[in-house]
């Protein structure tokens, strides 16, 4: 048998793998935390071990996501399950959810819908709910949420990681094309005055996706293209959405709409653009994620 001492010294000279990657690759395969891996050198591995190292090098070699690798991801202080039907969760949509929140809690309208449109993993509006009921539980009675996504397979995940959460029973989650489904059920928001929509919809331009492969882009290929995939400009989808948002106004003009989105670093004038041509005079606000970068826009229809 080999220690992770001498597994480690061997990759070091032969691999293409980070050596954290390494840790945290080890951590998982012998659910140790990655502190006991760079303190106990002289751990020893049996063969089995040594093989699923092997497996799992190979598969971070060729750039597949650690996420997918674990089938896991922290996201928001809680771990959510990911597979390859699902866009891995980043940690600049944190501030979506920090927007959200902030939001409900600012305006505790009691007749309020919530939508998740584009759901995915479900991680933004099972954080949502989860961080309202330590923050105000009393709010939860009074508000519906809704995660809407086109991907049954990405609905799957989603109502697996709300069970896995215990906030299932406050998310409704439906296979929708954006908004389609609340256009086709008009009862579902008649008696409602206020309606958030909440989204995290496919912006990377396809030019950038399929462009030579880099060590972004290789990792990007093993995410499904329909979770990123956002058109010439990677606004082709908000460009739907923002038609369906005008079309819900029309069906219900005495309801206010908030929307929160996010998008790409470089696109805040091209949503603009996009917003004011469907919603001239509208006022938008914008917010900066961590590293200094625009990454979310909000704007109401009162």
């Amino acid at each position: 048998m080999s220690t992770i001492y001498t597994l480690t010294k061997n990759l070091r000279e032969a691999s293409t793998v980070e050596s954290a990657d390494v840790v945290l690759i080890l951590s998982f395969i012998l659910k140790r935390p990655k502190e006991y891996i760079l303190a106990h050198p002289e751990h020893e591995l049996s063969k089995e071990e040594q093989k699923k190292l092997q497996q799992l090098l190979e598969r971070r070699g060729s750039g597949e996501p650690l996420a997918y690798i674990f089938g896991k991801k922290e996201f928001f202080g809680k771990d959510f399950r990911v597979t390859p039907d699902t866009l891995i969760p980043r940690p600049e949509t944190e501030l979506l959810v920090e927007e959200t929140v902030e939001h409900l809690l600012k305006n505790e309208n009691k007749k309020t819908i919530l939508v998740d449109v584009g759901t995915g993993s479900g991680c933004i509006i099972a954080s949502v709910v989860s961080q309202l009921r330590k923050l105000n539980s009393t709010l939860l009675q009074d508000i519906k949420f809704y995660g809407l996504d086109i991907s049954k397979q990405s609905l799957d995940i989603a109502i697996k990681n709300a069970k896995c959460h215990n906030v299932l029973s406050n998310i409704v989650f439906l296979r929708s094309n954006l908004l389609e489904y609340l256009l086709h059920h008009p009862s579902l928001i008649k008696d409602h005055t206020s309606l958030i929509v909440v989204a995290n919809l496919p912006y990377v331009p396809s030019a950038y996706l399929q462009q030579k492969k880099t060590k972004l882009t290789k990792g990007l290929s093993f995410e499904p293209s329909l979770a990123l995939d956002g058109g010439k400009d990677g606004f082709d989808l908000y460009r739907s959405l923002l038609d369906q948002i005008r079309s819900l106004r029309k069906l219900h003009s005495h309801i206010i709409i908030h929307c929160l989105f996010e998008i790409g670093n470089d696109q805040k004038l091209t949503s603009k653009k996009n917003i004011t041509s469907v919603f001239p005079h509208i006022k938008i606000s914008s917010k900066k994620d961590l590293s200094g970068q625009i990454r979310m826009i909000k704007f109401s229809l009162d």
